[in-house]
């Protein structure tokens, strides 16, 4: 998750050189978006498990 935050954090300092807009990265930002993410996640892990767990498992394997 480090490795992503300091992409991300040298891409907008990079885009910042040509356009008028500066970055910033404060902590309740990138809390914000690490919640976000993990949330949509969940979300979208689970959804389709609970599916999949009320078939039977072989027309799960078709499906």
């Amino acid at each position: 998750m480090r490795i992503g935050i300091g992409v991300v954090f040298g891409i907008s300092k990079l885009i910042g050189i040509f356009i008028e807009l500066k970055p910033v990265m404060t902590a309740g930002i990138m809390l914000q978006s690490s919640i976000i993410c993990i949330a949509v996640g969940i979300i979208f892990g689970i959804i389709p498990a609970r599916r999949a767990s009320r078939l039977d498992p072989i027309e799960a394997i078709y499906r």
